[in-house]
């Protein structure tokens, strides 16, 4: 995969202190405008590499996707399925993701990416009351991977599940709060070098 690229990108960063704003790598396109859009984590995967040489980045990666994982059987088991259904229903979806698993950035926004379905789920649900954690985390997966949009397409995809809900079933179910924290999470997703 483009681990090299990565790598090469975090070292630069953190031996230069400055994010390249032009490719300073390739041949055909040196000095040309580029967006690193995954500064801070190519700058993590090589002070890892550095520390602790690729098996550092390997485990890092594993427990990342691990940490993913385990909060959607976390969400499972809240949702009221059975621990071995859960267990067995995770378990299946790693083996399908597992042609995709390397130590890449990507693999932030599969973290996040459970992150923001389990607080949404839950918050719609009624078992979570708050999502003012959201906007938060949103600063740190607009720096960490360029996926950050899908975080805003979910909480979207609520605004518009309880409002569907609201007109069809006639639920009372509030959407100034989600609202509020899309508006604050767009906002936070400004909060990057680009």
């Amino acid at each position: 995969s483009d681990f090299w690229w990565h790598l090469r990108t975090g070292q630069y960063i953190v031996e230069m202190q400055d994010i390249p704003r032009a490719d300073p790598f390739s041949y055909t396109a040196t000095g040309e405008p580029w967006i690193t859009h995954e500064w801070a984590s190519e700058m993590i995967l090589f002070l890892l590499f550095r520390a602790f040489g690729y098996a550092g980045d390997v485990l890092f990666i594993a427990c990342i996707v691990t940490a993913g994982f385990f909060i959607i059987f976390r969400l499972c088991l809240a949702l009221g399925i059975n621990d071995l259904v859960a267990l067995l229903l995770v378990f299946w979806a790693a083996l399908i993701m597992e042609p995709f698993y390397s130590v890449r950035p990507l693999m932030f926004t599969w973290l996040f990416f459970s992150i923001f379905l389990s607080s949404l789920y839950l918050y719609h649900r009624g078992i979570s009351r708050s999502l003012w954690h959201l906007p938060v985390l949103m600063v740190l997966w607009v720096n960490l991977h360029g996926g950050f949009a899908i975080g805003l397409v979910l909480i979207g995809l609520l605004i518009v599940t309880r409002l569907a809900e609201r007109l069809l079933l006639r639920k009372p179910l509030e959407v100034r709060h989600p609202l509020l924290v899309l508006i604050l999470s767009a906002l936070a997703a400004l909060v990057n070098p680009n």
